[in-house]
């Protein structure tokens, strides 16, 4: 495993570093670390490298895969504007090793960081996602099988999922299987699913990186983490970025019962009205890049499978948000409540919770 002092040799032994970069002190490694050991290096006007390491075989799976998705575009025309530079993946010590550009902050920035959310931001997301969705890459280099989003499938928890599941998280499993509508709901969500592009998998605001200038406006993204990109549904990233904007602004609200209630609607940090100025302009970018594109105009069935899908994001952040909980919280029992809300309405979901008539 590399730690701090090792990773600078590491770049100079593969001439991706000077040592003149040392010598003048504009280097800095930076922790990232999370499931895996992450680290960024970057200089003053020189390159900047993302370094992911496993921490175990699982992780190492992990990285490989996303190896073989950058393999898959690195010869692409698009990849540029897009996905990070992809260097190499060190087998032998589980390094996936990228280059990035002049991006200096996250969309979860851009929204959270401000009294309103980032409307180039979200633009600058839905004109690259809608990019992203259309990239082909080389037969040369086969993309790796798919991976349907497990939530679909949560209300029927296989043992992995148990075994790396917290307490708190099966306690949410067991609300969704007591509920009469949820599983139903969510057999809907998987036989709606379909594999017709090449999508990102784990759509979120901090896989998406921004090139933001002086003036605060957003010109450049580009999407990282792609461990589970492969073949499958455009609607379900598209629904995941929704979802973040629902997810954010109910983990914003003061909930102590349990439930959200219509008094408690104005009083959320991150009021929902300010939010759907950035969700429409990010859907319309998205729309426009898309028929660009392909010459063919997005059908309205997709904007509601979209509007559905975002309650699947939402299970998933009532479970991130309960991993490393002791016990139930308040806010994941209302991101449940209203991801059962989405599913059931996606078309009212998409015209008064979103702003976006469907």
């Amino acid at each position: 495993m590399l730690g701090r002092p090792e990773i600078v040799g590491y770049l100079i032994d593969r001439g991706l570093l000077s040592p003149s970069h040392v010598v003048g002190d504009d280097l800095a490694v930076l922790d990232f670390s999370r499931r895996h050991v992450n680290f960024a290096v970057t200089t003053t006007g020189g390159p900047r490298y993302f370094l992911k390491q496993a921490r175990d075989p699982a992780g190492r799976a992990a990285l490989a895969r996303e190896a073989a998705v950058y393999r898959h575009f690195q010869d692409s025309d698009d990849l540029p504007g897009i996905l990070a530079r992809y260097h190499s993946f060190d087998v032998e010590l589980g390094v996936l090793l990228l280059e990035f550009g002049r991006e200096n902050t996250t969309l979860r920035g851009a929204c959270l960081d401000r009294r309103r959310p980032s409307v180039t931001g979200a633009a600058t997301a839905g004109r690259g996602l809608a990019r992203f969705h259309q990239l082909t890459g080389s037969a040369d280099a086969p993309l790796p099988p798919p991976c349907p989003p497990w939530v679909v499938r949560i209300h029927r928890p296989g043992s992995r999922i148990l075994q790396e599941f917290s307490a708190t998280n099966i306690e949410l499993i067991r609300i969704i299987q007591a509920h009469p509508r949820f599983g139903g709901l969510l057999d809907e969500l998987a036989d709606g699913y379909e594999e017709t592009a090449f999508m990102h998998g784990d759509v979120r605001w901090d896989n998406c990186l921004l090139m933001v200038s002086e003036r605060g406006r957003s010109t450049r993204m580009r999407l990282v983490d792609l461990e589970l990109a492969g073949k499958g549904d455009a609607a379900w990233d598209v629904g995941c970025f929704f979802g973040e904007y629902l997810g954010s602004w109910v983990l914003s609200l003061p909930v102590t019962a349990g439930a959200m209630d219509s008094a408690l609607i104005g009083t959320a940090a991150h009021p929902l009205d300010a939010m759907q100025p950035a969700i429409r302009a990010f859907w319309r970018s998205y729309e426009k890049e898309y028929e660009r594109g392909t010459g063919r105009k997005i059908e309205p069935a997709f904007l509601r499978r979209a509007a559905a899908f975002a309650g699947g994001r939402l299970i998933q952040m009532a479970f991130e948000h309960t991993q490393e909980a002791p016990q139930m919280t308040s806010q994941a029992i209302c991101l449940l409540q209203l991801s059962l809300n989405v599913m059931e309405r996606p078309a009212e979901a998409a015209g008064h919770l979103l702003g976006i008539a469907a």
